[in-house]
């Protein structure tokens, strides 16, 4: 693929990475990308640190015991380094000068040390801070002076694309007489420095292809480079891309972990087992809800001796009144010559008629309990207490216990309002 064809194929993948990658994602990438390049950049020239180990010192400042503090030092001046080179890059404003490229050079000029680095050590500010452990070396190459001219001379004339100037700036700093060799690395970060300029993304340097890299950058023919850059690239566009495609493949083995996932949650707790049918409700009629109204019934029953009678009256959501209840077997007749009935919600109502004692003038108290019929649970519910309980579930003595001296208080407090709001004036 000539070089033309390649930056054509870039600008596709550039729209739709604008298209089709959210920022968080654009992040993600950015910061894959960071560690790519440091890790890339000095495996070239066969740095001891793993990628792990390289992550963990650009994101978190981290070392691991037993590495060379040369290694993390190179390693965390670079970073500054870099950091300096892109937002340089990002700001529309920045020119390159003599300044700029001189003050990365110091940044990357370490003194030359070597010792071992301690258990549990994060590295500390002060590998940018002279002292002991390192000072930045002043060198300074006239070279500079002739690379900022032309850089600018190139930028007016816009003759070349962004490949083919990032690799003649590489090729000038490579060549420069610059004390150390560090030159390599400066010229790698002002080839990102181009390309984001011209609106590119950066590329990493991959150390599989250091071979080609040497031999690219060696030949006479700039084009040679030019298209190294322009398929480093495309491998840029690529990893961004891919991350959309790996949350994809995530996504599609989502689903069975889940499943699996779920299949262990029920093997330890309970689980949903009936939905609403006449036979299910029929059930929690007969063996589960009467045999509890009887029992609350029985648990109030020291109201009665206060009035000269009590019942219990029962009425379904499609019956406009109530009828009393006075056993199971009525309730369970009443209902079975209708079965639609059995899907309908319920109201009983507890009352007590005609207060007895003289000196008030004779009233009812009552309360109510409803009974609801869900897709696969039953609630039932006085004034704002609610209990719910799936169809294969009973209710707990705790649950009646507590249904019961609720509605016993519910009830002593519609007796004494009734007293006093009926009490006979001599």
């Amino acid at each position: 693929m000539m070089l033309h064809d390649k930056l054509e194929r870039i600008n596709i993948l550039k729209d739709e990475l604008r298209l089709k990658l959210s920022n968080e994602q654009l992040h993600q990438a950015e910061k894959k990308l960071l560690v790519d390049f440091h890790y890339n950049s000095n495996g070239i020239f066969r740095s001891a640190l793993s990628y792990n180990e390289t992550q963990l010192a650009i994101s978190y400042d981290t070392v691991v015991a037993g590495r060379s503090v040369r290694e993390y030092t190179n390693l965390q001046l670079g970073k500054i380094a870099y950091q300096s080179v892109l937002d340089a890059a990002y700001n529309k404003r920045h020119q390159l000068n003599v300044n700029f490229i001189d003050d990365i050079h110091r940044i990357l000029s370490p003194r030359k040390h070597s010792c071992i680095a301690p258990a549990n050590n994060n590295f500390v500010s002060a590998v940018v801070s002279g002292g002991d452990i390192n000072y930045f070396d002043r060198g300074f190459s006239r070279d500079l002076y002739d690379i900022a001219a032309w850089y600018k001379d190139e930028q007016v004339k816009n003759e070349l694309c962004a490949p083919e100037l990032a690799a003649l700036l590489h090729k000038k700093i490579i060549e420069t007489d610059i004390e150390d060799a560090h030159n390599g690395k400066l010229a790698r970060m002002l080839v990102n420095y181009v390309l984001i300029k011209n609106d590119l993304l950066p590329v990493a340097f991959k150390p599989t292809e250091t071979i080609n890299y040497l031999e690219a950058i060696t030949s006479e023919d700039i084009t040679v480079f030019s298209n190294y850059l322009a398929d480093q690239l495309l491998l840029s566009y690529q990893s961004y891309l891919d991350i959309i495609s790996n949350e994809k493949k995530e996504e599609t083995r989502d689903w069975r972990k889940t499943i699996v996932s779920l299949k262990q949650e029920l093997d330890k707790k309970d689980q949903i087992r009936f939905a609403k049918n006449h036979s299910i409700i029929r059930r929690i009629y007969n063996g589960i809800l009467l045999p509890l109204i009887f029992r609350i019934k029985d648990e109030i029953s020291e109201y009665e001796n206060l009035f000269l009678s009590n019942a219990i009256f029962f009425k379904t959501s499609k019956e406009s009144f109530y009828n009393q209840l006075r056993n199971i077997s009525q309730i369970d007749a009443h209902i079975s010559g209708n079965i639609v009935l059995y899907t309908d919600d319920i109201a009983f109502d507890f009352s007590f008629n005609d207060f007895k004692i003289i000196e008030y003038v004779s009233f009812d108290i009552h309360c109510k309990l409803s009974v609801s019929f869900l897709k696969h649970s039953y609630e039932l519910t006085f004034e704002d207490k609610t209990i719910s309980k799936y169809y294969h579930q009973v209710f707990s003595e705790e649950d009646i216990q507590m249904l019961i001296d609720h509605i016993g208080s519910v009830l002593h407090s519609e007796l004494k309002k009734c007293m006093i709001a009926n009490k006979r004036i001599n």
